[in-house]
Order: C-alpha cells, then structure tokens, then sequence
C-alpha cells in the first residue's frame, strides 16, 4: 500500500483511497465523482470498473521518470463521511502536508521515533502516519486492523517493534484502557482524537502510567489531519480543551457576520494557514460557501 502511493506521486498523479469494506453504492459514487483513472488494487477487489491488479503490471523495458511537483501539487483525496449529505472529496496537497509533518514543535519527535500505523487510508489521520515518519526518516510500522483488534497481539507486536507513538481515535483509546491497558505499557506518546476525548480514560491511563504523554487534536479533514493540539498535563480536568493552533496554523471565534468575538464568548470556530486544503473537487458552490478569504 504504501509503495504503491509512493509511485502514484511520483508519476504525478494523485490518489484516492478506498476503503474495500464500503458499500457498492458509496464505492461507485467515490469513484466516478472522484474521475479516477486507474483503481490499482488486488484480486478481491470487485466492482466494475477498469483496474488494475498490481501483480500483473510488465515493467519490462519501461522507462519512468519521477516527477517533480511544488507546493500546490494534490497529493490525495480524502472523502468526509457524509453525514450532511453526499460525501465531499477534500483535495490536500503539498503545502498541507509539510505544514503538518515537518519541523513539528507540537509533540516530542526524537531521533528513535516509531509510529504504529493505525489509521484506514480513508481517514485523514493516516497523512500525519505516513508522511510524519517518511518525511522525517522515521519508522512507519504497519498493523492489519485484526492484529489490532486483538489487544493481545498488539501489546506483543508494540514491545517486539520498539513502537513508541501511537495515533489513535478517542473511542479506540478508551476501548483499549477499559479492556488490556497494558498495552500502552511501553508507549512514549499518544496523539488521540476525532471525538470528544474522556477524561476519566485519561486519568486512569496516567495513574497508571505517569510519564506517558497524551495529547488531544482537533482539525476537520478539509484544514489535514488536526490544526489544534493541547498536551494534557492536568489530567484531573471534567472535560480535555483542544488547545490552540499548531504552526503555521489560525484559529479564529466568529460572529455570523465574520467579525472577531470577544473572550469567553461563543461563536463559529474559523481555521486559517497553511493546512487549509483547495477545498472540495466538482462542488465550487460548497467550497465557496466554506472556505473564505481570510480577513485578519
């Protein structure tokens, strides 16, 4: 999977990652709004539709040269779930991603760093996965979603690998504290989020492991990955902030008619830098209504 991203970018292309356990209809719909060309995948892949079984591709006599992008080259297409109607494909390019994953201030990221890769390709928490570690010359450590399921094997898979960092969603964090806690044992960082994290889950992971670093991220996929970030250092907190922008990154509390709102005062939450993505493929009407000029 992930040397095959890596030549679909160096070709120039752009890729557009599918899950193989989502509906047909939801498939199709991805595949032709996306306009994909190819759908490199293997043999139990099926859907009618013109792909390409990786195994059976002839390199013989065949002559590639690596292309060469900048900043505003699209790197992916990430689709939201749609919840509010028909999923919207979120273009990320170059820009996004470096902003994301190079000269990273906002957690600890040693020279022994080695992330476990727990994010599905389809959930914009895989770019920071990927690119943190390739980008940075870091360690990528890939799991199937059984293995990780199966607390057991993935205590033993973490120690085994020397797996310090961990990005997972808030309901598979507190999943694993309430049922094998141990296995967070050897575990240096924790990045979490993509849901209200819990308190409770926090303290009994720090009561029992008192020099794990737990950070809480927020971001929609259309700002890549996360924008905030907040080390909980104060685990005695009713409820977990979301902390405040990471570099390169805005955040601004609105009124309806996009003026600054005074302190303590609530509001439409606003995210600007150099995260923002293009905004959304075939759907000019949504992305003009959602991403704006920013004023300040």
């Amino acid at each position: 999977l992930i040397i095959g991203i890596l030549a679909v970018l160096k070709c120039g292309a752009c890729y557009v990652p599918l899950d193989a356990n989502y509906s047909d209809d939801r498939k199709k719909y991805i595949l032709e709004e996306s306009n994909v060309k190819f759908c490199l995948c293997d043999e139990n892949f099926n859907l009618n539709f013109k792909s390409m079984n990786i195994n059976d591709i002839n390199y013989e006599g065949a002559n590639f040269k690596p292309f060469y992008g900048n900043a505003s080259t699209p790197i992916c297409i990430l689709y939201t779930s749609g919840t509010t109607g028909k999923p919207k494909g979120v273009e990320i390019i170059s820009r996004n991603i470096v902003k994301l994953v190079t000269n990273i201030t906002y957690m600890d990221f040693s020279e022994n760093a080695r992330i476990l890769q727990v994010a599905s390709t389809v959930f914009d928490l895989s770019i920071f996965e990927f690119w943190a570690s390739l980008l940075n010359g870091k360690s990528l450590c890939l799991i199937t979603k059984d293995n990780l399921l199966n607390f057991k094997y993935l205590k033993n898979y973490i120690d085994n690998n020397n797996i310090n960092i961990m990005c997972i969603t808030s309901v598979l964090f507190n999943q694993i504290i309430s049922k094998h806690i141990n296995v967070f044992e050897n575990i240096e960082q924790i990045l979490t989020g993509g849901d209200k994290i819990s308190a409770e889950h926090v303290k009994i992971l720090k009561d029992t492991y008192p020099g794990i670093k737990i950070y809480n991220s927020y971001g929609p996929t259309e700002c890549t990955s996360f924008c905030t970030m907040y080390e909980i250092t104060d685990y005695n907190k009713k409820y977990i902030p979301i902390g405040k922008p990471i570099s390169n990154s805005a955040c601004y509390v609105l009124n309806s008619s996009n003026e600054l709102m005074p302190f303590y005062c609530t509001g439409e939450l606003a995210i600007g830098g150099d995260g923002v993505s293009n905004g959304y493929i075939n759907n000019p009407e949504k992305t003009q209504a959602s991403f704006i000029d920013n004023c300040f």
